[in-house]
């Protein structure tokens, strides 16, 4: 179960930052109904189940999961949080606490660092210029009183949304609903609004320079959309345009970088924030040479830009996007549990009910319109550019994470170059995509199956099987091959060279591949001490064409000599900052030393 309540983190009282995080993790410590503040814990553990909640900016959701048998019961449960809260005082300071050891363990984490820098340079008097976990700090005066007003303003049933997911009939369901839910007060209140534009343009580039803490060298692009994106769930013009800024194929951003030696990875899209605004942005990850020259990178983007708003709304593109959409709708895996109930309640808060549960997989018809509109705020004066490097000057340093940063406000010729940027013809739309299936159709029944997969071959050096999988009833294929390699190999030099030579052949790959991804198709080449795994997923009618490509790029790597030592130098920084990652990963690397014959840690192959 999950339920969606239409408040968040920017409802925070200027006086009490972190405030809705903070009332998120007291609705867990006991209600009037059920006091003990270990009881709804305990009725999930010794069920199977589990509990976990997040706030976002403009919501916060609650969700659950249990035993089919124990579900009602947990429903009962759920249910007291948003109509009879305890708000114990006494673990007021223990929640305290725990919120603030949740920012306490986040200083050190670039994402949150980077975050909160940004949200410094937002307008004053947006409430996106925030601090959003809390801490002791911030929540030192809140009491009972204060939980309980914010409390009866916003969790209020009609700002609220909830999904069930079980194997009980819908009107069982809808009984619980009923009889747990409906005692939750419809106070009637309003939608909040925020304000639409929170970061003014500007006629200047604005740069933040950061020095992360891990070795990384990046530069990120985030483009305010003071629009209500939900509203364009039928075109989807942010998912289009995100796929195009994103792409790695020919005549993309992301292919003329690495030619360049400027980058070595890519990624875009964007999202609504709020129902009254959004984001759209672009992460590079750069090489050396890409950090010295950032402001070519930023031309050679407007310039792909340029080309974009030049050719316009594309139907093909569209197209693309609504046909891949209904065969996954058919064929792909829908995922399920908690996580699944989620997606349910928050796209019900913000999307007719009668496509809240497939609203991924809907089209309307094409709109180049809103397609224009979106594309239009992708310019130099509604930008904000973080350039991250350790060798970036850094002299100021933010209040809360106590980051390293500087901030320009850069005119002149640096700025005007980026209202003009030149024509590049290596930058174009790619070519309709020839990995869509054009036929979906099951194969026809074989008089020869097997429960079990059948070895077709059994000669010196190879075994192949064959099996065949009727149940899902879907036109899919899976190709799995393992390369088993001589013992000789698994000395430490031998592994960094497989691995230097899988990272090759992948990126290798990654141009020609890119439209087989867009179509639902995948693969992975990767190593280990026994030899290389080969696995290609997707479609039958189009499945052997990406399995020939991948062979081809292993007998022969397509790559030039600065993308491999730009590649390389990334190899290298990955694995030494695996050591300046999260406890668990660094606890994961130890495990598998001391459990794995052969295993060499990140340090070791650096």
């Amino acid at each position: 179960a999950s339920m969606h309540v239409k408040v968040g983190s920017l409802s925070d009282p200027s006086d009490a930052q972190g405030l809705a995080h903070f009332l998120e993790h007291l609705l867990f410590l006991g209600t009037e109904k059920y006091p003990d503040v270990e009881d709804y814990k305990m009725y999930l553990s010794n069920n199977g189940g589990y509990s976990n909640a997040y706030t976002a900016e403009d919501h916060t959701n609650y969700l659950f999961e249990v035993i089919h048998e124990a579900f009602e019961g947990g429903l009962d449960r759920f249910s007291q949080f948003f109509i009879a809260p305890a708000f114990n005082p006494d673990y007021t300071k223990r929640e305290q606490n725990a919120v603030n050891s949740e920012f306490q363990k986040n200083l050190e984490h670039d994402y949150w660092r980077m975050r909160q820098i940004k949200r410094t340079i937002y307008n004053d008097d947006h409430p996106s210029n925030h601090f959003e976990i809390g801490s002791l700090e911030t929540l030192e005066k809140v009491d009972r009183q204060v939980l309980l007003d914010f409390h009866q303003k916003y969790y209020s049933a009609n700002q609220m949304a909830l999904a069930l997911l079980s194997k009980y009939p819908i009107s069982d369901m809808e009984e619980w609903a009923r009889t747990y839910f409906s005692e939750i007060k419809n106070n009637q209140a309003p939608d909040i609004e925020y304000p639409p534009v929170y970061l003014s343009e500007k006629g200047v580039l604005r740069l933040i320079r950061v020095k992360p803490v891990k070795d990384k060298k990046e530069l990120g692009l985030e483009f305010p959309l003071p629009i209500n994106l939900y509203q364009y769930y039928e075109e989807k013009p942010m998912k289009i345009l995100g796929s195009l800024m994103g792409h790695e194929g020919q005549g993309s951003l992301l292919s003329f970088l690495k030619e360049k030696g400027l980058a070595t990875g890519l990624n875009g899209g964007g999202s609504p924030d709020t129902p009254d605004y959004g984001s759209a942005g672009v992460h590079i990850q750069l090489t050396e040479k890409g950090v010295e020259n950032y402001q070519d990178v930023l031309g050679y983007f407007f310039s792909y830009v340029d080309m974009l708003k030049r050719e316009g709304f594309k139907e093909y593109l569209f197209e693309e996007q609504r046909t891949l959409a209904r065969l996954e709708e058919v064929y792909s895996d829908k995922g399920e549990g908690t996580w699944k109930a989620v997606s349910f309640a928050n796209n019900l808060a913000f999307y007719p009910m009668e496509i809240a549960h497939r609203v991924e997989y809907h089209y309307g018809n094409p709109n180049p319109d809103t397609y224009m509109k979106v594309l239009s705020y992708i310019r130099p004066n509604n930008m904000l550019c973080v350039l991250s490097d350790s060798g970036q000057e850094t002299p100021l340093e933010e209040f809360w994470y106590k980051s390293n940063y500087n901030y320009e406000e850069i005119d002149g010729s640096a700025f005007e170059e980026l209202l003009t940027p030149k024509m590049y013809q290596q930058l174009h739309l790619p070519e309709p995509n020839p990995y869509l299936p054009e036929n979906a159709n099951l194969l026809s029944e074989s008089n020869n199956l097997s429960p079990h997969p059948i070895l077709l071959e059994d000669s010196k050096g190879l075994k192949l099987y064959w099996g065949r999988d009727t149940d899902f009833q879907r036109p899919k294929a899976s190709y799995r091959y393992k390369i088993y390699f001589p013992n000789k190999y698994t000395d430490l030099h031998s592994q960094v060279l497989m691995t230097l030579y899988i990272a090759a052949v992948n990126e290798s790959m990654n141009e020609a591949s890119y439209p087989a991804r867009l179509a639902g198709m995948n693969y992975n080449v990767s190593n280990d001490a026994e030899g290389i795994s080969i696995v290609v997923n997707g479609y039958s009618d189009s499945i052997d064409d990406l399995l020939r490509e991948v062979l081809a790029n292993m007998k022969d790597i397509t790559i030039p000599e600065s993308q491999f030592e730009a590649l390389r130098d990334k190899m290298i920084r990955d694995w030494n900052n695996v050591a300046l990652g999260n406890a668990t990963g660094i606890a994961r690397e130890g495990m598998r030393k001391m459990l794995r014959k052969y295993y060499y840690d990140s340090s070791e192959m650096a």
